[in-house]
């Protein structure tokens, strides 16, 4: 199952996103052959190198070409001031010839480095080492901000979404754009995995509750990307093409919001306790 994003690229809705882990490459191959096209990383994952790996081994391996993987990268906000710098490093650190969409990771704090990194973001865009260029955790007010400086519609907004918090504003501006919407912390960091109302829905299908909420997001019509590093969850997580939820137990899900959120406000983050030079030796 794909999406069409804004610019004509397609984006396969179902993805890994990856731990903080050495493991990362094995998870990578993993997830390549038991049917993954999606794979989702950053520079403040501190994985890039071992994404890179995992991907370039089931290459050799002729479990997939390079142009059959999707990968998504981000950019840090205390690298905005000088973006060159981690845009470089995370293309050498896949060594993937391309990246299928690099993302501001947060909207940071100042504009006028979050406009010079979306800058960057476009130059490397034209020169062809990234295919499309998106956000991750901007609110309605930085999309039309950043809409309304470039004239230029991103193509993906990755933020968190679980059941428990549906981002219905975010939602709803993203898809008026043609803004693809990609589901990060789905499971809410594994809280919502213990939620009887999800329990009782998965029984009627066979599935566990994150297959349930893996289910609803993709029938809602956005990506979503669980993280995993156990092989036996990877394949899990990707067993969710073969049920649909009714329309009954997708209004009970949407009948779930809280506000419950496991991640921080962008409205005031920084990200100032992490910066590449100090973290990555580059």
């Amino acid at each position: 199952m794909k999406l069409k994003m804004n610019d004509g690229f397609e984006i396969p809705m179902l993805g890994l996103g990856c731990f903080k882990s050495e493991d990362t490459a094995m998870a990578v191959e993993t997830a390549l052959s038991v049917g993954y096209r999606h794979i989702d990383t950053a520079n403040f994952y501190e994985n890039e190198t071992y994404v890179g790996k995992g991907i370039r081994s089931s290459i050799r391996n002729s479990v997939v070409k390079r142009e059959d993987v999707f990968v998504v990268s981000k950019i840090w906000p205390t690298s905005f001031q000088n973006p060159e710098r981690a845009i470089e490093y995370s293309l050498k650190s896949l060594n993937i010839d391309y990246i299928d969409a690099y993302l501001l990771h947060w909207p940071g704090l100042d504009k006028d480095a979050r406009y010079k990194a979306w800058e960057c973001l476009l130059k490397y865009r034209d020169k062809g080492y990234f295919k499309s260029i998106g956000v991750s955790n901007f609110k309605k007010e930085h999309l039309e901000d950043l809409i309304e400086k470039f004239g230029i519609i991103p193509s993906l907004n990755e933020i968190e979404i679980s059941p428990w918090l549906q981002k219905r504003e975010d939602y709803a501006y993203c898809k008026e754009k043609g803004i693809v919407m990609s589901a990060s912390v789905p499971f809410a960091k594994g809280n919502i995995l213990s939620d009887e109302k999800l329990i009782e829905i998965g029984k009627k299908y066979g599935k566990d509750v994150g297959q349930v909420i893996l289910r609803w997001n993709l029938q809602r019509g956005n990506c979503v990307i669980p993280k995993s590093s156990k092989p036996h969850r990877i394949k899990s997580n990707f067993n969710v093409f073969d049920f649909e939820l009714s329309k009954e137990d997708i209004d009970i899900i949407n009948s779930m919001e809280n506000g419950n959120t496991y991640c921080s406000d962008s409205s005031v983050f920084d990200g100032a306790f992490w910066n590449i030079e100090d973290n990555l030796n580059f």
